[in-house]
């Protein structure tokens, strides 16, 4: 019988860190890219911002890249908020 994802992450990082990621993640979808996958996603995610910039629409990049249009709109936010923060701290800076 095959272990749950649940009963993998406690056996790796214990009961007490498992909970509070089931705390924070609780009912959410969340993706764990395989090692060494972070840059390869990455620039995938600098690519589709970038296209969305030069006015492709969300469903082109969805269709594009086999995505759906909510995943697509969830890393323009991220884009959007880590520019906001940006602004904000060269705000403060002043």
């Amino acid at each position: 019988m095959k272990k749950s994802n649940w009963k993998i992450m406690e056996g790796i990082i214990g009961k007490k860190k498992a909970k509070e990621v089931r705390r924070s993640l609780g009912g959410e979808n969340t993706y764990v890219p395989k090692e060494g996958e972070e840059d390869d996603i990455k620039a995938r995610n600098d690519k589709i911002y970038e296209k969305f910039l030069s006015g492709k629409s969300i469903k082109e990049l969805a269709r594009e890249y086999s995505m759906t249009t909510k995943w697509i709109r969830n890393i323009l936010k991220s884009y959007e908020q880590s520019r906001n923060e940006e602004n904000d701290d060269n705000i403060n800076r002043n």
